[in-house]
Formats: C-alpha cells, sequence, structure tokens
C-alpha cells in the first residue's frame, strides 16, 4: 500500500469520523484496532503521527500516566479526540 493511498484513507476518515474516547482503556483499544485498520506497526504510526514509539509502546499496553497532548495529538491523527467529562460541582447552599 503506497503513502499516498494510505492519506487518502486517513483523510477521509477524518472527515467522516467525529469521535470522542472517554478513557484511556478505550484509548488503548482505539489507537490499536485503527493502527492496524491501516496495516502499521507501532513504528511505522510513530513516525507518520509525530508520536514516540515509546508513547505508543505505553499507550498500548495500558499505562494510565500518559501527558494528555500525546494522547490528543494521536488520536487526531485518526480524527478523534479525548475530552473530560465534567460534572457539575456546584452545591446548593441552604440559607437559615
Amino acid at each position: 500500500m503506497t503513502t499516498k493511498i494510505i492519506d487518502k484513507a486517513v483523510k477521509k476518515k477524518r472527515r467522516s469520523q467525529n469521535e470522542i474516547v472517554k478513557d484511556l482503556g478505550s484509548v488503548a483499544i482505539f489507537i490499536r484496532s485503527h493502527r492496524k485498520l491501516l496495516d502499521h506497526t507501532q513504528e511505522q504510526l510513530a513516525e507518520r503521527s509525530g508520536v514516540s514509539l515509546n508513547f505508543i509502546k505505553a499507550l498500548e499496553l495500558g499505562k494510565k500516566n500518559l501527558r494528555m497532548d500525546k494522547v490528543n495529538q494521536l488520536l487526531n491523527f485518526f480524527g478523534a479526540e479525548l475530552k473530560p467529562i465534567l460534572k457539575n460541582t456546584r452545591t446548593t447552599e441552604t440559607h437559615k
């Protein structure tokens, strides 16, 4: 498969995909499955996405202590992103 064909497939996927990954376990599964769909090795994905090979290995192994900017850089390669889920922290005060 040539680089041009892969680039077209990735660009098409980016346009058609509006995914938000909810947790790092899902991220690892998402990255590994999408990497394999493109028939990329971890080394190839690192080179094309601009993220280090060690980072990709750590992510796919489920390491929890990862930089979120790098996680999103890798997810952006596939047209996805990781967003925080904010809970309503506002409390109701009772006045006497």
